[in-house]
């Protein structure tokens, strides 16, 4: 069987400081590898291992390796990319694979997925039959590269110190958070509509996210006039989310189902849309009254009418929820995309914070976004919402593109 190296197992490393994977939010402004910074760190977790380990294993899942093994690296893959990174005063490499390769993993039983992705969560015996194109490659839907032959030999001969394996008795890459991220579902929203007067807000509102925003679609190059155009526009949604995220007060709101369906299907619509959870809402987070008490005193509801414009029938008792902001996501290094709608694509890569991890609040918003998170018990009780564990989507795999994080 093929050699495996899993780049998170026993990690030396931490996050990468100074550069961030697809670092966007909705832009299609990045950098390629190409565009490494001077100065790019690593958190250092065992200093006592660097010294003894060719290959550091790190929480960011990237290969990377000291002098010695880049030597190795660079030998049987001439085609191969590296680059310098500092790690506690110890000059380290960052190395994507040679080329755009990746071979299939066997297991024995049905490994465990990530909810609506990819990614592997949980597997037993977790091998590899085939046999690389390149000296090294990606594991698909792992955070483990496959080596060739040659290239395990070679390293044998230069006495590389690391531990690659044939076989992962228990492969698990994620640390268990005790948080989920929370939508609503329900009555999907065509249109919002203002029920009164805006709320008064400050003319000139900065970005909440100021450092981490990459949006080509702003109208105004800088970041916090766009943002203070947004929170006053008259487009209600991408007001409401920009006020939403900024935690501005928001007005009582009436929210439009489609008008273009079925005339058969429009009772059954209505009456599915009015006896939800919540409902599908522009990004905003909407319950029904009967969720008030569970999510608790500490969060802000206002009012939402829901309507539907075809059959003129209108219900009152939705509410948008406002938990209280916290920072429990390193922005700094994650890889999310910012849209009007929500927070879309590009879930896997949230970094929690250490201290998120002890947390105990029932329910929070990540600062200066719309992403809700729920302690795993209260979303226990929770019926009718999507919910995904905020571990997997904690690590990125690829090294495709970069932005440089001044």
């Amino acid at each position: 069987m093929t050699e495996l190296l899993d780049l998170m197992a026993r990690p030396v490393l931490g996050r990468l400081h100074g550069i961030n994977r697809k670092h966007r939010f909705r832009a299609k402004h990045y950098a390629d590898i190409g565009d490494w910074p001077e100065k790019a760190t690593f958190d250092v977790l065992d200093a006592s291992e660097l010294e003894k380990r060719d290959h550091l294993a790190s929480t960011d899942a990237m290969l990377v390796v000291s002098d010695k093994l880049k030597t190795v690296l660079a030998a049987c893959a001439p085609s191969a990319q590296f680059f310098e990174a500092d790690a506690g005063g110890t000059r380290v490499w960052v190395v994507p694979p040679p080329e755009d390769d990746d071979v299939m993993y066997e297991a024995d039983g049905t490994p465990e997925y990530a909810e609506g992705g990819y990614q592997v969560t949980h597997a037993t015996r977790l091998h590899v039959d085939e046999t690389p194109e390149s000296p090294w490659c990606k594991v698909r839907n792992t955070s483990i590269i496959a080596l060739s032959d040659a290239l395990v030999a070679a390293a044998k001969n230069a006495a590389i110190r690391w531990e690659p394996v044939k076989t992962i008795a228990k492969y698990a890459p994620h640390t268990p958070h005790p948080y989920v991220l929370v939508r609503s579902q329900g009555g999907d929203v065509e249109t919002l509509e203002l029920i009164g007067e805006w709320p008064v807000a400050p003319k000139h509102v900065p970005h909440p996210l100021h450092d981490w925003v990459r949006d080509e679609e702003f109208e105004k190059p800088d970041v916090d006039a766009a943002w203070s155009s947004l929170v006053h526009q008259k487009e209600v949604a991408r007001a409401v989310i920009a006020r939403f995220c900024s935690g501005l007060p928001l007005p009582k709101l009436r929210a439009e189902l489609d008008k273009d369906i079925a005339k058969s299907k429009l009772k059954k619509r209505w009456k599915e849309a009015t006896t939800a959870s919540g409902m599908s809402c522009k990004g905003l987070f909407v319950v029904a009254s009967k969720w008030k008490d569970m999510l608790g005193s500490s969060c802000k509801y206002t009012p939402i009418e829901l309507r539907d414009p075809v059959l003129k029938e209108k219900h009152e008792g939705f509410f948008v929820v406002e938990p209280p902001a916290a920072s429990f996501i390193d922005l700094a290094r994650s890889d999310v995309a910012f849209m009007w709608s929500g927070m879309i694509d590009g879930y896997l890569g949230l970094h929690p914070t250490p201290e998120s991890y002890t947390a105990t609040q029932p329910i929070v918003r990540a600062t200066g976004t719309n992403l809700i998170l729920v302690h795993r018990d209260l979303a226990a009780k929770l019926d009718g919402f999507y919910t995904k564990p905020l571990h997997e989507m904690s690590f990125g795999l690829n090294l495709d593109d970069f932005w440089r994080v001044d």
